[in-house]
């Protein structure tokens, strides 16, 4: 196949079927077997091979009612729906903030000389929370964004020329009702946005940092002009039954109560009755229930009787479980963390610790798909503001902190493992003091003693080398022996 294909396909997306042109024609076989293979998967889009079947029980045939249930995707949300819901749903703006607010409000660990220069410009900013909020509108609202105003000598249509930036003078929020995707095409990244104002300002996507709406495939982005799916969209079903159970609360409280009024000679009226001897009927009633919305209590005739008799309404409690089973499992949120709860047994809970750490994992799988990349970004543009042309290693400090002992048995654990690359030659020993620095596998307080020393001989077993090796074990609070 020609190169030409790929720009046919970025120029007329949906339509790659026009290699079959006059200028870029297969074989008539070729043509034949597309067609072919079209039909035929048209055709077994309509015929089950991999079901059971039972016609004595009528189970996965004609009559099995089953079969006649087919999916039906929902609409999308409306952008004024979506205001609505976020503004006015605790809920909601739990399922929508959780994950951003985890994965945002642990400091930043930058390994550079001027750290702190850095952190500086980016507290200015006010960087981090302009992106905890712009990550928040992207995962409700389809698209969120941090428009940067970088001072590099170019307009804003333009790729930032990063030698040439000389500072970042603002950072301004923005989301999908003032952001628009100009040229995406289903292939290629975005690199133009529109500004949605009076002027129509076209922006290069260099100068924002952009989260997107969830992926849900290339049609649904080319539906969306280019935006992902809301977070709302996905969970809405679940959320709908969740709020129809709690809701139906007080309609099933009525059912605990049934009020018996027990009328003198009420049979005899009501058979072979006139309109008006119903009518009279109705009426009594009506002032009865009158006056219990006024006294509180039941007015009878000197003949009548009034009793309440209290029914049992069960499997209300079970419903709403279910129902927030299935609303933690879709939104990826685990129980406890989503209504506050103890761990339980289920669809989408652990155990106490292992939930916690099963959260911390998410997060940090969110941080590192979602918010790293624009973390990164900006980091790279401040750092060239400052002059600084290397790389700028950075990190997320961890959601679930060790204990000293842990801490510990990690770094004996590391030292054990680098002793033996020392001794087997793998790494020098001044490689190791960098190594050590660079990934910060030790505490920052074991990095300093190390860094200071002017030589670390590292041995395997019991026996210690020399006192600046016993200073390190001594720190760690462990010696490097065999029974350990």
């Amino acid at each position: 196949m020609k190169q030409s294909l790929i720009k046919t396909i970025i120029d007329t997306p949906g339509k790659w079927l026009k290699r079959f042109d006059s200028t870029e024609r297969g074989s008539k076989e070729e043509l034949m077997n597309l067609r072919s293979s079209m039909a035929m998967s048209s055709f077994n889009d309509h015929i089950r091979m991999d079901s059971f079947q039972s016609n004595l029980l009528g189970f996965g045939t004609s009559i099995d009612k089953a079969e006649s249930f087919s999916f039906f995707g929902s609409t999308r949300i409306d952008r004024a729906t979506l205001d609505s819901m976020y503004a006015t749903s605790g809920l909601i703006q739990k399922i929508v903030n959780l994950p951003i607010n985890d994965a945002t409000r642990k400091e930043i660990v930058i390994q550079h000389e001027r750290a702190e220069d850095i952190l500086d410009v980016m507290e200015n900013l006010e960087i981090m929370k302009k992106i905890n909020l712009a990550a928040r509108y992207g995962r409700i609202f389809r698209l969120g964004a941090v428009l940067l105003d970088i001072n590099d000598g170019r307009s804003m249509d333009k790729p930032v020329d990063i030698s040439g930036i000389r500072n970042i003078n603002v950072a301004a929020l923005l989301d999908e009702a003032w952001l628009v995707p100009l040229d995406y095409n289903g292939i290629t990244e975005v690199e133009y946005y529109q500004l949605a104002t009076g002027s129509l300002f076209k922006i290069h996507r260099d100068r924002l940092l952009v989260f997107d709406g969830i992926d849900c495939g290339i049609n649904n982005r080319i539906y969306n002009l280019g935006k992902g799916e809301s977070i709302i969209d996905a969970i809405y079903q679940p959320f709908r039954n969740l709020t129809v159970d709690y809701n139906a609360a007080s309609t099933l409280a009525k059912d605990f109560r049934v009020p018996i009024i027990k009328m003198e000679g009420f049979s005899r009226k009501t058979i072979g009755s006139t309109a008006a001897t119903v009518a009279d009927i109705k009426e009594r009633l009506k002032k009865m229930h009158q006056l219990l919305s006024i006294i509180n209590g039941i007015v009878i005739g000197e003949n009548d009787a009034y009793e309440s008799l209290t029914t049992n309404v069960g499997g209300y409690a079970d419903l709403v479980k279910l129902a927030k089973e299935h609303l933690a499992f879709v939104s990826g949120i685990p129980h406890s963390k989503l209504f506050n709860e103890g761990p339980g047994g289920g669809l989408n809970t652990g155990a106490g610790l292992s939930e916690e750490k099963d959260w911390a994992n998410t997060v940090e799988d969110f941080q590192a798909s979602y918010i790293r990349p624009q973390v990164r970004k900006i980091i790279r543009y401040i750092g060239a503001a400052l002059g600084i042309r290397t790389k700028i290693p950075f990190w997320f400090t961890p959601l679930l902190q060790q204990t000293e002992l842990d801490q510990a048995r990690t770094e004996e654990t590391n030292a054990r493992r680098d002793a033996l690359y020392v001794e087997l030659g793998a790494i020098t020993v001044e490689g190791l003091k960098l190594h050590l620095k660079e990934k910060a596998l030790y505490s920052e307080q074991t990095l300093q003693a190390i860094e200071t020393e002017s030589e670390v001989d590292i041995l395997v077993g019991s026996e210690i080398a020399n006192p600046e090796t016993e200073k390190i074990t001594d720190y760690l609070g462990y010696t490097l022996s065999e029974e350990d």
